[in-house]
């Protein structure tokens, strides 16, 4: 997760002692050279997407407040410039010089024109000089859409909100916009979380799941619980709508935003003691500590008991579940019963209560 950018130009500045120039240069160096050192050791595709994304989306938005540092005759374009002599070139060839263009170094030649073209496109360097820099004709150009605006990205998507899946698979794209693509897609969450919006949310919840290198790249530019919070006050405060009908697609909405949440602390190592915006005895509290344990039945309360008998018919003696259990059962007090449920079944499996095959067919 990200270090706030103010924090990090005052650190780097300290250590630099005001030498900008030298800084920039070497931050870019730096940056090529971890990615190459990535590739040649083999690390997984995910790290090296998050790598090449950071070069590429990352920098130089990061480069452009340090251009106001920076006067002439030096300026970014010269960082850049001294930045990318000092490159490799065996690690980083041109096109024209690899023999593999399939292989590792195609990888590492694409990065070098993908970081051009980015800073080209964040104003740091004239597109025209993209060549001169590369060492060879570029085998790319600029996004036909340009350069994306937060506020413009989140406007399209309240009149279109179809544009969301869109703009998530556009985030995996290194052309320098997934910074203010994550910052849109983050603002959407959280406005449809304060309205309550809980149908548009789970498609975004759906597909940012299905994608879910793409929460590498979100938290490139905010940390996880930027993201998190709003999803865990919505569930610790969910509330159905007064139209609702059938409690199914309740379940289904909930659902798809507790996934989310789980991917999210799961791929980044967050325990409960990493979510201080949490209150203490909500829901998600209740969820983060306990959700995967099964409880006695006599530490359960006497409505509890009834909810898990009325699961245990639904999934095994009857012919399913019915919207009649989903109405009098909340969806987050499923998820707190759900592993007692499946520890319950379990053992009416071993002691012969249940076939495996009705314990199959019930969770099926």
């Amino acid at each position: 997760p990200p270090s706030p950018p103010e924090y990090v130009l005052k650190t780097e500045s300290d250590i630099y002692q005001g030498s900008i120039a030298s800084l920039v240069t070497d931050l870019i160096l730096a940056s090529f050279d971890v990615l190459a050192n990535a590739i040649y050791r083999t690390e997984p595709s995910q790290t090296i997407t998050i790598l090449r994304s950071f070069l590429v989306n990352k920098l130089p938005a990061f480069l452009e407040k340090y251009a106001a540092f920076l006067f002439p005759p030096i300026t970014i374009e010269t960082c850049i410039s001294q930045a990318l002599l000092r490159v490799d070139p065996a690690a980083f060839p041109s096109f024209s010089q690899m023999f593999d263009p399939l292989g590792k170094n195609a990888v590492l030649s694409e990065a070098r024109q993908e970081f051009l073209f980015a800073c080209a496109l964040h104003d740091l360097i004239p597109e025209s000089n993209i060549e001169n820099l590369l060492g060879d004709v570029p085998m790319q150009s600029l996004p036909a859409s340009g350069r994306y605006v937060r506020n413009d990205l989140v406007s399209q998507c309240t009149t279109n909100p179809s544009k969301i899946e869109e703009l998530i698979g556009e985030l995996e794209n290194m052309e320098g916009n997934a910074g203010e693509i994550a910052g849109a897609l983050v603002e959407i969450i959280t406005t449809l979380c304060g309205n309550n919006d809980t149908l548009t949310l789970k498609g975004i919840c759906n597909g940012l799941i299905r994608r879910s290198a793409t929460l590498d790249i979100i938290c490139l530019f905010c940390l996880p619980q930027t993201l998190l919070q709003p999803l865990c006050q919505l569930l610790d405060n969910w509330q159905e709508h007064e139209d609702q009908g059938e409690h199914q697609p309740v379940y289904e909405e909930f659902g798809s935003v507790l996934l989310l949440i789980a991917t999210i602390r799961h791929r980044f190592g967050l325990g409960v003691e990493d979510l201080a915006f949490l209150d203490q005895g909500s829901f998600m509290t209740r969820y983060c500590e306990s959700a995967s344990i099964s409880r006695r039945i006599e530490d359960m309360t006497a409505h509890q008991n009834d909810l898990l008998g009325d699961w245990i018919r639904g999934l095994f003696e009857t012919e399913g579940i019915n919207d009649e259990l989903m109405s009098t059962c909340k969806p987050a007090e499923f998820h707190l019963l759900a592993a007692t449920l499946f520890n319950q079944s379990i053992k009416a499996c071993q002691a012969g209560v249940l076939t495996l095959e009705t314990l199959k067919g019930g969770f099926e």
